[in-house]
């Protein structure tokens, strides 16, 4: 059961890793809507 852990904790890893840039960059862009939709309001 180990090993079992052992690779899918490898995957996950690999998944955060490979995603990473991406979950940034969305929530860059959710910054900046957020801003511009502020200074609509103003």
């Amino acid at each position: 059961m180990k090993g079992k852990h052992k690779k899918a904790d490898q995957i996950f890893a690999q998944v955060e890793h490979d995603t990473e840039g991406a979950i940034q960059a969305a929530a860059e862009a959710a910054y900046q809507r957020s801003l511009i939709a502020n200074d609509k309001m103003s």
